[in-house]
């Protein structure tokens, strides 16, 4: 079943500026707060979790079940990826501490540019 083609097109405009306008809003958010906070201990603890400690408890946890490989390297990885901006959206709307919501999605962004390439490198030298 198909959508009439101006209810298609209609969700296909919104769903192109989706990305752009949640980068706008952690970029509103962020504005906010000192450039020094960004890589504060809080902040890069979290995106050292999330970036580094929950994929490999994930290799450790996942290696003994023998599950197929790409699923296990895809559940891997997908724990490895950065805090979204959805965090930092609802963090706002609920008068929740957005700023650092948005330090972590900016800091895990910034910082898996080095941790998925690596962690795909781990991957691949030892295989599950």
């Amino acid at each position: 079943m198909s959508l009439p083609g101006f209810l298609d097109s209609a969700v296909a405009s919104v769903s192109s500026c989706t990305v752009p306008v949640s980068m706008f809003v952690i970029g509103t958010i962020l504005a906010d707060a000192p450039i020094r906070s960004m890589f504060s201990k809080p902040v890069l603890w979290y995106t050292c979790l999330r970036l580094v400690l929950y994929p490999l408890l994930l290799c450790v946890l996942l290696k003994p079940l023998h599950l197929d490989t790409t699923l296990t390297n895809v559940c891997i990885l997908m724990t490895g990826m950065p805090a979204g901006s959805t965090g930092s959206i609802l963090a706002d709307k609920y008068d929740c501490d957005a700023v650092f919501a948005s330090q972590i999605a900016f800091a895990s962004t910034l910082c898996s540019i080095l941790t998925i390439p690596l962690l795909t490198l781990v991957m691949e030298s030892f295989p599950l």
